[in-house]
């Protein structure tokens, strides 16, 4: 059904690299308007929140070079080619680019002398908004995609193991289990996004097609990347409750503006 709608959007132009970097910019878009939106209702000095979008601002552009000039040293010849070109043919890598993302936001913040981790956390339902609609855009370039399996699954045919499908649903359900409610705030979204997202993408990487070579005992880059980012979440949890026998450290949200 899904791949049906799919080839009826492609057949009516919408396809390639178009519908690919449209879709990335679509939920590049949407995450800046929800982060925006996020920081702005926060009671704040207002240049505190011109030095917030600055860093975000920063980042997002670090986060985007990074996301395409990792892939730069993975194409045969990739430096043969001029700039612009070398840019459209690359694409992007989220993983590299959301790691690039939220290490750059902190170090920013910090050195602007803001709240980081506050200020990070406001980020993350954003990111895995943008981590879902820009998958979509995989769908159209025909990348990313899963091994041949040619099996039915409740009556639908699947003829390519659902790796995007399956990142795009998690993203989407993490997006709305992380995103503030009025009753409800979860805590620590940046460990509890990168867990899941780091936990999914090692195994999802098994039934890719386009997995690559090994690297290191049968895992690929992305792989290692993911195991070591659990390996620093799982450092930060024991030095943590090493110090204050507490497995996250308090959060504590910048001085509200009275009046």
């Amino acid at each position: 059904m899904l791949e049906e709608l799919f080839n009826a959007v492609r057949d009516a132009g919408f396809s390639g690299l178009a519908a690919y970097y449209t879709l990335i910019m679509t939920g590049a878009l949407a995450a800046a308007v929800m982060i925006y939106l996020k920081t702005d209702k926060i009671n704040c000095e207002n240049k505190v929140k011109r030095r917030v979008y600055v860093a975000f601002i920063a980042a997002g552009a670090v986060g985007f070079f990074c996301s395409n000039a990792f892939k730069w040293f993975f194409i045969p010849n990739s430096f043969d080619f001029p700039f612009f070109e070398r840019v459209l043919r690359s694409g992007f890598t989220f993983f590299v680019g959301m790691l690039t993302f939220f290490g750059s936001a902190l170090l920013i913040l910090k050195l602007l002398k803001q709240n980081a981790g506050f200020w990070v956390e406001r980020a993350v339902p954003p990111v895995a908004a943008f981590n879902a609609i820009s998958r979509v855009g995989c769908i159209f370039l025909g990348c990313c995609g899963g091994i041949h399996i040619d099996a039915d699954f409740f009556g639908i045919r699947l003829e390519h193991f659902p790796v995007i499908e399956i990142e795009i649903a998690v993203m989407t359900v993490l997006f709305f289990i992380l995103a503030d409610r009025k009753k409800r705030n979860v805590k620590n979204k940046l460990f509890w996004y990168l867990l899941v997202y780091c936990v999914l993408r090692f195994f999802l990487e098994f039934v890719r097609e386009d997995r690559g070579a090994h690297s290191l005992a049968g895992l690929n880059v992305p792989q290692l990347i993911a195991l070591s980012v659990l390996a620093v979440l799982a450092a930060s949890l024991i030095i943590n409750y090493a110090k204050t026998k507490k497995l996250f450290k308090e959060k504590t949200p910048p001085p509200p503006v009275n009046g």
